[in-house]
């Protein structure tokens, strides 16, 4: 993936998430269609490489947030058309999210607090739990249409996903803009 694509790619993920970082060049505009690649992951994830006691929870799981931002960025093109569908590259990137997700979640323990995680979370962690459960299950639909290889049946699964996590956002996010 060429570094000015990666640049904005990341840059739109991130805006969706609510983190900021610095403007791509504008002088390369994305082609309006391209093929889809899978979501490009760090060597390992953060909790894989320090001893448990010794893991930074709020960067593990912004780094998973962040993987999964950019895997709704990648899918939310190829729904709206902007991307080429290629099923198999397709189920691919919904498989990382899927895989991001539950990783990110691990890292919302008993002192496990910052970032731009609200106290909600952990004064109610019942409905927390309940936001992070509609999202699993919005997840496993979507990569249940995946395979089927048919982007009509994929369209509905996104929009419930995209609900469950502004949902999740509203409740339990702190607002950074």
């Amino acid at each position: 993936m060429n570094k000015t694509l990666l640049a904005v790619l990341t840059a739109l993920a991130l805006t969706a998430c609510g983190q900021q970082q610095a403007a791509a060049p504008a002088e390369q505009p994305a082609p309006a269609a391209q093929e889809v690649a899978p979501v490009e992951q760090a060597a390992a994830p953060a909790a894989e490489q320090q001893p448990a006691a010794e893991v930074d929870h709020v960067k593990a799981r912004q780094d998973a947030f962040k993987q999964v931002g950019e895997a709704m960025k990648t899918i939310g093109d190829v729904v709206k058309g902007d991307v080429a569908y290629d099923a198999e590259q397709f189920k691919a990137v919904v498989a990382q999210m899927q895989d991001a997700g539950a990783e990110a979640f691990q890292h919302f323990g008993e002192d496990t607090q910052g970032g731009n995680a609200k106290a909600d979370i952990w004064t109610n962690m019942a409905k927390f739990e309940e936001g992070r459960d509609k999202m699993a299950a919005a997840v496993a639909a979507l990569n249940e249409a995946a395979q089927t290889n048919d982007l009509n049946a994929i369209k509905p699964k996104m929009g419930d996903l995209g609900g469950s996590c502004k949902s999740c956002h509203d409740a339990f996010k702190e607002k950074t803009n």
